[in-house]
């Protein structure tokens, strides 16, 4: 009888985390950088049950979509001004930012 194969690991798990993660000691506490076991799994239970779960995705869109509007209109203006270089990144940042803060 031949032993039966290892589950696979989560590709998630044990990926290199850069220096920027080790500010504010950011890697021990999110899901991005945690390695998968129970508390990474707490949190994604979270994130999909309470965050991201369709009906709060519907009930927050009123709050979102207003700064979706802001950020397609600051790139529409900047298009319009001869071209202008977007740095979306930054805009997106931004936007996420003054978000947080409604």
């Amino acid at each position: 009888m031949l032993p039966s194969s290892p589950k696979p690991m989560d590709p998630f798990s044990g990926r290199t985390i850069p220096d920027t993660g080790h500010v504010f000691d950011h890697h021990k506490v999110s899901i991005v950088w945690l390695p998968a076991l129970a508390r990474w799994r707490n949190l994604r239970k979270v994130s999909a049950t309470q965050i991201f779960a369709p009906q709060q995705l519907y009930a927050t869109q009123a709050l979102r979509q207003p700064k979706v509007q802001e950020l397609l209109d600051h790139v529409n203006q900047c298009c319009s001004n001869g071209g202008k270089v977007v740095d979306i990144g930054r805009a997106a940042f931004i936007t996420l930012c003054e978000g947080i803060d409604v």
